[in-house]
């Protein structure tokens, strides 16, 4: 379901900031909208850790935990909103009035450009499946392995807030020397540190498990 939503939404948005950005800045204005990724993993961490500092565990695992979803509501309208409000890009509104517009543009692109789709939908797998690997799947390894959670998580959050931080600098400068080198740069970057990254956690030092959390996660093209 989260990938369905993450979907549908966040290659709008990245498409119509680029389509509204200047020419010479869609990268950078574009990135922003990237940043909605680790914030919204901050964000709820900051939450669960208010409620676990303020509740009783019985009262967190009675009612506590409902809060972040009933307050995720708020960000849905808020969402709704936006999405019903907002006009489509000058870009979008030249080629409608042209009626170039396809009326099944899925089913247009796949037919015409099978090619690029493939690689768009790879080049996206790269990206969300680390993501999920550095903040998601580390933790149950963690786990299984009865390595410091506690700190691995922490060496988590300051890595995803130095990424709030680079993102926009990795959009500044895909409008300075390109798209392609500066992804296919991250990309392979990422998996060399695969290896590296759990082999530097294993050993349950917060320093060594600090610096390859930042180098793995701060890399994400």
């Amino acid at each position: 379901m989260q990938g369905f939503g993450v979907g549908g939404e966040q290659a709008g948005a990245v498409l119509m900031t680029a389509e509204y950005s200047q020419p010479k800045r869609r990268g950078f204005y574009a990135s922003w909208v990237q940043i909605g990724a680790p914030v919204g993993f901050l964000l709820p961490l900051a939450l669960f850790a208010a409620l676990n500092a303020t509740l009783s565990p019985e009262q967190m695992m009675d009612w506590g935990w409902r809060i972040p979803f009933l307050l995720s509501l708020l960000l849905v309208i808020v969402g709704l909103f936006i999405r019903l409000r907002i006009d489509e890009s000058p870009v979008f509104e030249q080629i409608r009035e042209t009626k170039a517009a396809e009326s099944r543009p899925v089913i247009e692109v796949i037919r015409d450009f099978p090619g690029i789709v493939a690689k768009g939908v790879c080049a996206k797998l790269i990206e969300a499946c680390t993501f999920a690997m550095f903040t998601v799947i580390v933790l149950a390894y963690a786990k299984a392995n009865q390595l410091n959670e506690t700190m691995l998580m922490e060496t988590m959050i300051i890595a995803i807030i130095l990424e709030v931080m680079i993102i926009p600098v990795m959009g500044h400068l895909s409008d300075k020397f390109g798209r392609k080198p500066i992804y296919i740069t991250g990309a392979i970057l990422q998996v060399i540190m695969i290896i590296p990254f759990f082999m530097a956690i294993n050993q349950d030092i917060f320093w060594l498990t600090q610096l390859v959390m930042i180098n793995s996660s701060d890399i994400w093209p």
